[in-house]
Formats: structure tokens, sequence, C-alpha cells
């Protein structure tokens, strides 16, 4: 039996409260997160100006994310 921790980022449009977009990883790192936000990107093709909005932990503040 495998054990051990799967993690989950879900990017959720706020106005819908649908999820947009997703990755599952074996590391919360800024390669999930970024993961996770281009597949919202790749889904909706939001215009421009639209505001992007994370819980501001480490992988979300580091400079290549931002």
């Amino acid at each position: 039996m495998a054990t051990g921790f799967c993690y989950l980022a879900v990017i959720l449009d706020v106005w819908s409260r649908k999820a947009v977009g997703y990755a599952l990883g074996k590391r919360i790192d800024l390669r999930l997160t970024t993961a996770a936000l281009k597949s919202a990107i790749e889904k909706r093709k939001p215009q421009p100006g639209c505001l992007f909005h994370s819980d501001r932990g480490v992988q979300y503040a580091a400079i290549s994310h931002r």
C-alpha cells in the first residue's frame, strides 16, 4: 500500500464559484501553483486587467509567479 501526500492547487472563479484550473503534485511548490494558474488561463482566456488573488503563500510570492 502506497503512503504519502498528494497536493492539489485549485484556482477558483470568485464570481461563479467554479474551479477553473487545477494541478496535482507530490510537492506544494512553485511548479504546482504555476501549473494550476496556467491551466485556468488556458481554459478561461481572461481579458486584460483580470485580477488574480492568492493566499500569498510562499509559492505565490515567488518572483517568477508574480
